[in-house]
């Protein structure tokens, strides 16, 4: 709409289409950005290629959407290369954060798959990464691919503990409160 009156031109290609015209969905290129989304969202067991981000000091677990600084280097190649592809980070803390450049063995095998949200420059050269985290995961193989980190990782399940032991602390903590 411009000021009131309707556009001539349609801005998607089934608005206001006829039958002649769109006969399915199948008809409409939706790109890899669906088929991206859609394979986030429902992860195989297959190992998956992805950006590896080595953070200190923190840890990130699934199902939370949160935010980490970036100033290494090959940590922010990581970002721009995750970026460029389907926005797929994977996010593992440090055994020791006192290590400027870390190593394969320097980083925890595991962490979570990450979905990038948004990016914030910050003074310097630093950026503020918003990410969602998708699912916990463990990396298979690590790769020092054009400045960064890239790892192989396989979708891990949720820890699940034994049952009885759930329920007696569940009841514990409500007697307590």
């Amino acid at each position: 709409f411009v000021r009131g009156t309707v556009r001539s031109q349609k801005p998607f290609p089934f608005y206001g289409a006829g039958k002649d015209e769109i006969e399915s969905m199948d008809n409409i290129n939706t790109g890899n950005a669906a088929e991206g989304i859609l394979n986030a969202l429902n992860p195989s067991s297959a190992s998956k290629s992805m950006p590896m981000v080595a953070l200190r000091g923190k840890v990130i677990l699934p199902n939370v959407t949160t935010t980490f600084d970036v100033g290494r280097l090959k940590s922010l190649a990581a970002v721009n290369a995750a970026v460029d592809e389907q926005s797929l980070l994977f996010v593992s803390a440090q055994t020791d954060g006192s290590i400027e450049e870390p190593s394969p063995s320097d980083v925890f095998s595991f962490g979570c798959v990450c979905r990038i949200r948004h990016i914030t420059r910050m003074p310097g050269e630093n950026i503020r990464v918003s990410v969602d985290a998708l699912y916990r995961a463990e990396s298979v193989r690590f790769a020092d691919e054009e400045g960064y980190f890239r790892v192989d990782v396989e979708e891990c399940g949720p820890i699940v503990g034994d049952a009885i032991e759930t329920e007696g602390y569940f009841r514990f903590v409500k007697s307590e409160l």
